[in-house]
């Protein structure tokens, strides 16, 4: 059997997004099924991967193997960057036409629960202790390259991005189950301080003070 290549970091670009939408579909199989949209099509993630990408696309990073997309993370300086991309360059009015229009695979029932989960998860996401702009907002790897150690190396290449951009802490949700995330987090100095609720359940709210951590020593990013 062929040895795999090693795996290439890279930042993403505009056409990589529905590449991402499929690893992202094929990690969190249990969230879909959970909300009852298990008929979500790549498409209606991969409008709003297209949100994050183009409000701040150095925070977007890939891990890529063969010349394909098995991981990614996404870890904005400012998620209010994000909502402000998406309502005033048309995004979100891309997004409800493309859900009329029954692009996405989901009816008004699975879209109604959908967002309810975010508005509640919003809603109670506020703590003083963990009151920071920049956040992980999504890290995922496909079930094909899992073991590789590619959480952990888009992870470093995220925080090397954020203390490039001077940020001095970061924030991320996980559920408390989620014993390989917690690892990954906890080895890279994470600390739970606290948890939010969304309709699914609870999440640990993590914070990281990067003031008092080291960069990587090869930088996080390989080249493409």
């Amino acid at each position: 059997m062929a040895e795999r290549a090693a795996p290439i970091l890279r930042r993403a670009g505009a056409r990589d997004m529905l590449a991402v939408a499929h690893v992202y579909l094929a990690a969190f199989p249990e969230t879909l099924v959970d909300l009852n949209i298990a008929g979500l099509r790549p498409l209606a993630v991969a409008d709003i991967m297209a949100i994050c990408q183009r409000a701040d696309p150095d925070g977007f990073l890939l891990a890529e193997v063969d010349e394909r997309v098995v991981g990614y993370a996404i870890c904005p300086t400012d998620t209010g960057r994000i909502w402000r991309t998406g309502l005033l360059r048309g995004h979100l009015w891309c997004m409800f036409w493309h859900w009329i229009t029954g692009r996405y695979g989901i009816g008004l029932g699975s879209t109604t629960r959908l967002m309810q989960e975010k508005l509640l998860f919003w809603r109670h996401s506020g703590m003083p202790e963990a009151d920071c702009v920049a956040r992980v907002l999504s890290l995922a790897v496909h079930p094909d390259a899992q073991g590789m150690g590619l959480g952990k190396l888009l992870m470093t290449a995220g925080l090397d991005y954020l203390r490039e951009r001077g940020t001095q802490r970061i924030r991320l949700e996980v559920r408390p189950d989620n014993a390989s995330a917690h690892h990954i987090y906890e080895k890279l100095g994470f600390r739970v301080v606290g948890q939010v609720s969304d309709t699914r359940g609870p999440w640990d709210v993590m914070i990281l003070d990067l003031t008092h951590t080291a960069r990587s020593p090869d930088g996080g990013m390989g080249s493409a």
